[in-house]
């Protein structure tokens, strides 16, 4: 899954970079999030490369937040709830967000929502230091890392379909049908 990560990577960065859009404070917001997202998906490629899978594991969280908030800039907030946060606001909760993104037609179904709602503890719990990443760390007469190949595996998985529908939104911002293609066929290509 490694080398999967790799190559999706490097063509998600390639793909996104042809991007351009109107900048006007709503798309700067929300594609400054959606980039970050992505980076969290470089940086825990790059962390599990360098075994530190701990610090891997806790970017998932930021790296899914990012991309809620993302999409909620660009299609839920309104312009002055975009400009109290450029005034250093907070932004809404999570699950006041996602009711609002459920309100779209492509998520309507509920199951983004869902779905984020299931794992969000245990991303919390990773992100903050919490039992189960302290559980990895604890073997029977010694404290070292203890994450298997599986678990790096899931975790690639994960921070691979965050990127994929985070860059699927960016070129849907942009307006760029071709951009949204490439990244697709890209994706289907490399995890098939």
């Amino acid at each position: 899954m490694r080398k999967k990560t790799d190559r999706w990577v490097q063509s998600f960065k390639s793909i996104t970079s042809k991007l351009t859009v109107k900048a006007d404070d709503r798309n700067r917001l929300a594609l400054g999030l959606m980039y970050t997202s992505n980076e969290h998906c470089c940086s825990i490629y790059e962390l599990c490369g360098k075994n530190i899978p701990s610090s891997a594991f806790a970017l998932l969280r930021p790296q899914l937040e990012a991309h809620i908030r993302g999409l909620w800039i660009s299609n839920c907030a309104s312009i002055d709830e975009i400009n109290d946060i450029y005034g250093g606001e907070e932004f809404p909760g999570k699950n006041v967000m996602l009711t609002a993104l459920t309100e779209l037609e492509e998520f309507n179904d509920g199951m983004f929502k869902k779905k984020v709602n299931q794992m969000w503890k245990l991303l919390c719990d990773f992100t903050h230091g919490g039992g189960v990443q302290g559980a990895w760390h604890i073997g029977r007469h010694e404290i070292g890392s203890y994450f298997g190949k599986h678990q790096i595996d899931t975790l690639y998985g994960l921070t691979c379909k965050i990127s994929y529908l985070n860059s699927i939104a960016m070129a849907k911002i942009c307006n760029s049908e071709v951009i949204a293609t490439k990244l697709t066929d890209s994706y289907k290509r490399i995890h098939k």
